[in-house]
């Protein structure tokens, strides 16, 4: 063997065969470069059978739940299902960003089981706004954490539409039912039927006369018992959400026509934007109650939320004496009421007054109330109504003709 000195270095090169020479590229060409094969729609077997499986063969759109391997009319085997996607397979499909697709798009967690007709509700152009990705997400999780507690329990998440309003503009019911739907997909229910209870007014008086609070009392009660009153009696697990816009004491005597007895969910419109979904963030309310000094046989409720309301008014409406009870907060505002819990914190303030007011006034027959609050506490104060055992409230209003408080209705 050759022995090498040291510091040296030796190189030795060797001929390459024909068929290497000839898969060397030249080096003045440049490789040219190989397109991303697009992805197949075909999904792996494996997924199909997780995804089968975390949904228990049903459909995950929360109140369908129907069993998608079997014929409803028949009840013969076969496969209605569809795997749909939550992040679309095209860029440009619904809930699509024009972005390229992720490589896992396929996974089973960007797959959801449902029925070709749900399918198509949440791919349908015209409402896919309402499904957008992270609303499908959270129904698919709730769904298979359903599945694993008890497979193949439907809940019960069915809610009755209604809508009362008042003059309000230029908003008509067809504008409020899709913003009132929404609304209730934040609170995880869902409407019952496509069509919601109306219980609009029809006077055509003016709300400074008897005549408009005498005709939308009667007109309000009678197209309760005729719409709701029947559900109420015929099932006792109905629920109801209010989306409710009127005169307030018009919304307290529809709040007691419900009363706290018939579960429901009530909302409050918020501006800015126009919604009546509760918003993601809110504070602490610290509701004050002012008792009055001397119990007298007149007793008056006020209830300062929304603007202040000053004795001088009260004193135009009612002779004095009177015992005045007050409900405030540190700064009245039409939007302090920012969600459900300061809603419910409300009706136990106004339950807790309405007791005191019967223990410290035993010979007042009746309750004279004037409200500023927002529209959902109204209703929420004619919940918590005991019918039975109240005294009749008595309600005055705030009306811009007569640049006063007027007499507008009593509930008895």
């Amino acid at each position: 063997m050759a022995e090498f000195e040291p510091g040296t270095v030796t190189a030795t090169t060797r001929s390459l065969p024909k068929t290497e020479l000839a898969i060397m590229p030249h080096p003045s060409k440049k490789e040219p470069k190989r397109k991303a094969a697009n992805p197949s729609r075909v999904i792996p077997p494996q997924t199909q059978a997780e995804l089968w499986g975390r949904a228990a063969g049903r459909c995950q759109f929360p109140t369908c739940n129907k069993v998608v391997y079997l014929s409803e009319s028949t009840s013969e085997t076969v496969n209605v299902a569809d795997k749909a996607h939550i992040e679309p397979f095209a860029s440009k499909g619904p809930r699509g960003d024009g972005q390229p697709r992720s490589g896992r798009i396929h996974d089973c967690d960007n797959l959801m089981l449902l029925c070709k007709g749900c399918h198509k509700t949440i791919d349908d152009p015209s409402t896919s706004g309402r499904y957008p990705e992270y609303r499908l997400r959270e129904w698919k999780k709730d769904h298979e954490h359903r599945v694993r507690r008890v497979t193949g329990i439907k809940p019960s998440r069915k809610s009755n539409v209604v809508l009362y309003r008042g003059r309000i503009g230029a908003i008509t019911s067809e504008q409020q039912h899709p913003l009132a739907v929404d609304a209730m997909f934040e609170e995880g229910w869902f409407p019952q039927g496509d069509r919601p209870i109306e219980l609009k007014m029809v006077s055509e008086f003016e709300d400074s006369t008897p005549e408009f609070w005498t005709t939308e009392a009667e007109h309000l009660r009678r197209r309760f018992n005729r719409e709701i009153k029947p559900l109420i009696e015929e099932d006792r697990l109905l629920h109801f959400s209010v989306f409710a816009l009127a005169n307030q004491p018009l919304l307290v005597l529809l709040g007691s026509l419900f009363t706290d007895q018939v579960p429901a969910e009530v909302y409050q419109p918020h501006r800015n934007p126009h919604q009546w979904a509760w918003p993601a963030t809110s504070g602490s309310i610290d509701y004050q109650i002012r008792r009055p000094e001397n119990y007298l046989d007149t007793a008056v409720l006020v209830v300062s939320l929304s603007a202040t309301i000053a004795r001088g008014r009260i004193a135009d409406a009612v002779p004095a004496p009177h015992s005045v009870w007050e409900i405030a907060i540190p700064a009245p505002s039409p939007h302090f009421l920012t969600s459900k819990v300061q809603l419910a914190e409300f009706g136990k303030v106004i339950r807790k007054v309405v007791d005191d007011i019967r223990l410290s006034c035993p010979t007042a027959g009746q309750i004279l109330v004037f409200p500023a609050m927002p529209a959902a506490c109204a209703v929420e104060m004619g919940r918590v109504r005991l019918p039975k055992s109240d005294r009749p409230w008595r309600f005055f209003d705030q009306n811009n003709t007569h640049n006063r408080f007027i007499e507008a209705l009593t509930i008895s």
